[in-house]
């Protein structure tokens, strides 16, 4: 799952800006074809979209910010408390990989 949002560079799309996000963030190469529009998400006025993305077998995400990653399950996911409103989230995530 990885949110985006618009104009993450200057008058970038929300689709240039997810990929060119999981490229800094994570040093994988997708195209949008490999990645779904979930729903928009807004946080304290700051417009997001939140998407679902398939990750070629071939690649490994390799973790370039933040303090860790893991994989999960959506259980799992519900038993934390992620740094966004996941109550609004995780529902609709659950209807797309289910």
């Amino acid at each position: 799952m990885v949110l985006a949002r618009r104009g993450g560079e200057e008058g970038e799309s929300y689709e240039k800006t997810l990929l060119r996000e999981v490229k800094e963030e994570y040093n994988l190469d997708l195209q949008l074809s490999q990645c779904n529009y979930l729903m928009d998400y807004n946080d304290r006025d700051d417009p997001l979209c939140v998407y679902v993305c398939k990750i070629n077998p071939d690649q490994e995400p390799e973790l370039r910010e933040g303090l860790d990653m893991k994989w999960m399950t959506i259980d799992e996911i519900e038993k934390i408390k992620l740094g966004f409103h996941q109550e609004g989230i995780i529902p609709v995530l659950k209807t797309v990989v289910s």
